[in-house]
């Protein structure tokens, strides 16, 4: 363990390339550095107290330096989500295009007032963490709320790629919310946000409620053939988003693309297109 503990360490801090993590880096390799010859510290002790007949006496000091191992080692386990905010998974399809929002649900906690303007800044702010100056909100809790689609979309009438997003939001004090689409969407919550990530943004409307949500989460709702509405819902505020997607023009590209592949050597895929634009009225010339 002593051994492998080191190499791990190096192989680790080789391999970094990103300078931006050379701080978090080099905690992780001092912490890893101080576990190993904690340790062999441990072993030791217990080996001497065993052969001086001491091990009685001094187990309640083996035992706190066990403990104290334990907490090191801590990160490397797999354990629950920090302060009970709940990991959750939202999808849906909209045609044949799959959305879906992946994101961690902090509870109010008998906060009710102190949410909004308070744990959730208004507008962009300086974290005190990271390199971002003009941090939004994260949009939930520990990770950065993500969101994917699988093929195009428009949102609020923008269009935005297929792709998987950091989703963030910056609210403000008249009611109105700015909704940040990143295209960084592996970053821990928003403390690296950098608005040139930013594949779109748009303005909405923010509603409030009568009653409280205690955890965070996010719907659908309003569904159409079409579109959508996504909502995030946390305590008495709602932040409904309009999402809407072409079907026709994406499944008679879909189909164009699987009837060049083995799907093609069928009848019955070729019958089926062929029936989908009749049907719809598309693409008969």
């Amino acid at each position: 363990m002593f051994c492998s503990c080191f190499y791990a360490t190096s192989v680790k801090y080789k391999n970094n390339l990103k300078p931006i993590f050379v701080c978090r880096q080099n905690a992780l390799i001092r912490i890893n550095y101080a576990s190993a010859f904690l340790q062999l510290f441990i072993f030791i002790y217990i080996i001497q107290s065993f052969y001086s007949k001491k091990m009685k006496k001094n187990l309640l000091l083996v035992l706190f330096l066990g403990f104290f191992q334990s907490i090191s080692l801590a990160q490397y386990l797999t354990m629950p989500p920090d302060g009970g905010n709940k990991k959750a998974t939202l999808s849906e399809q909209i045609g044949i295009n799959n959305i879906e929002i992946r994101y961690s649900r902090p509870a109010v906690k008998g906060r009710e007032g102190k949410i909004w303007g308070q744990l959730v800044l208004y507008g962009f702010n300086d974290l005190g963490f990271g390199t971002s100056k003009a941090s939004p909100w994260r949009a939930g809790a520990n990770e950065s709320t993500q969101i994917s689609f699988s093929q195009d979309a428009s949102i609020e009438g923008k269009p935005l790629k297929a792709g998987t997003y950091g989703f963030f939001v910056a609210l403000a004090e008249n009611g109105e919310a700015t909704l940040i689409f990143s295209k960084n969407a592996t970053a821990w919550g928003s403390y690296f946000y950098n608005p040139a990530d930013d594949a779109l943004r748009v303005t909405v409307k923010t509603q409030k409620m009568d009653n409280s949500v205690e955890f965070l989460k996010y719907e659908f709702m309003d569904q159409t053939e079409n579109a959508a509405t996504v909502a995030l819902i946390w305590e008495k505020l709602k932040i409904p988003f309009r999402i809407e997607v072409d079907i026709d023009k994406q499944v008679i590209e879909s189909m164009r693309k699987e009837l060049q592949g083995d799907r093609g050597f069928a009848w019955q895929a070729w019958q089926t297109a062929a029936n989908y634009c009749l049907v719809r009225n598309k693409n008969l010339e």
